[in-house]
């Protein structure tokens, strides 16, 4: 076809369906089958499934085929439509709790499917039609189905694709990039002191900190000549975006008793994110923390990067479940913490570690901002291809 297509969704595919309701397990018994959270990054996760001793005849008619796009229709409110294109090669079932569309390939483009489900002008047609409920939305195959789009010529489709497949490619690669180097800074660690440790002096984590202390008790406020408030949620991907921490009211002790400065240590003290760090390597002169973080500053036994490093070893994390076992909600208290046992090496062998952990940073600051760069080429692209303009 030459001409844009104006119709109704359904049109578009040979149906548009919920999946196999069936029990599911994790063990991997039988063929793998859909779950919510297969999709959850974007893509396909072979290794995010379920099974239920399903045999291919059982469910021959359940089997997902290449070009299906899986559409998240009961989710959190943000993840309401998220989508992932299925690329064949291997069986897999589609299960409840996720949509299957499977297009007319003669009307449209997978490919191009995958990316119009994404577009903020998709997005707002399907909004209005959301049912928010308290920790769950959801939108009807009903709601959908009556939904009438307009898409360009199956030419043009393919074409718009195949540049916005691209530029995600770069993105991605961009992104494995960063990636591997963060994975390089705990390999380094390991290679350097082991994991367990290798017969260095074990210490309390006490005796090796100048301070461990809990943060201020506040409420985070948008605007205010307050100081930056610091929150467990404000630590995203192991980085902080201080320009949208809130600040929060206090007084003058209260600025200097919880006053944040490079070197020190934050842990989640409690919830799903409980012993997940983040050392301050710079932050506003005037930063506070809040007090469901606990704050270590190191003495000068302990390095702060080697400090951070071993936190992110298996002898601290058995350390920090086995802390947090046995309460309805997870959780570490400064008293339990300082009696973590850590590893001391020489000051001189830390000081090596530290060099190349400031060298990995500075190259990863670099390929975060490359990285950046090429997230708003991305939105750009996609941006301007659902308005004519690509």
């Amino acid at each position: 076809m030459n001409v844009a297509q104006e119709a109704e969704l359904p049109s578009f595919f040979e149906f548009i369906r919920n999946g196999m309701n069936v029990k599911q397990s994790k063990e991997k018994n039988g063929l793998p089958i859909t779950r919510i959270e297969t999709i959850s990054h974007g893509e396909v996760d072979a290794q995010r499934v379920g099974y239920a001793g399903l045999s291919r005849a059982e469910v021959e008619k359940w089997l997902l085929k290449k070009g299906d796009i899986l559409f998240s229709h009961i989710n959190s409110v943000e993840h309401i439509g998220k989508c992932a294109l299925f690329d064949g090669g291997y069986d897999l079932v589609h299960g409840m709790n996720l949509l299957c569309f499977r297009p007319k390939i003669d009307r449209v483009d997978p490919n191009f499917l995958k990316w119009f489900f994404r577009s903020s002008w998709f997005r707002s047609q399907i909004m209005p039609f959301v049912n928010k409920a308290v920790n769950q939305a959801s939108i009807s195959i009903g709601n959908l189905n009556s939904l009438r789009v307009t898409l360009p010529p199956l030419e043009e489709q393919k074409r718009i694709a195949a540049i916005l497949n691209e530029a995600d490619e770069l993105r991605r690669k961009r992104q494995r990039a960063v990636d591997r180097l963060y994975q390089l800074g705990q390999a380094i660690f390991h290679d350097m002191f082991g994991d367990p440790e290798r017969g260095y002096k074990a210490v309390r984590l006490g005796d090796v900190a100048a301070q461990i202390d809990y943060g201020l008790t506040a409420s985070a406020q948008e605007s205010g000549d307050g100081p930056k408030f610091l929150r467990i949620t404000d630590i995203q991907d192991g980085k902080v975006d201080w320009g949208t921490v809130p600040v929060c009211a206090a007084n003058t002790k209260q600025i200097v008793d919880n006053k944040l400065a490079s070197g020190d240590i934050v842990f989640a003290r409690t919830g799903a994110t409980t012993g997940k760090s983040f050392l301050i390597e710079e932050c506003p002169d005037r930063a506070v923390f809040a007090s469901y973080l606990i704050r270590v500053r190191p003495s000068g036994a302990v390095r702060p990067e080697y400090l951070f490093g071993f936190f992110q070893t298996k002898l601290y994390w058995n350390q920090i479940k086995n802390m947090a076992q046995g309460a309805a909600q997870p959780g570490v208290n400064s008293t339990k913490l300082k009696e973590l046992i850590l590893p001391l090496p020489p000051v001189e062998l830390q000081e090596k570690f530290c060099c190349a952990y400031r060298q990995i940073k500075s190259q990863l600051v670099t390929m975060e901002k490359e990285q950046a760069l090429l997230d708003r080429l991305c939105s750009s692209l996609q941006h301007r291809a659902f308005k004519g303009e690509l």
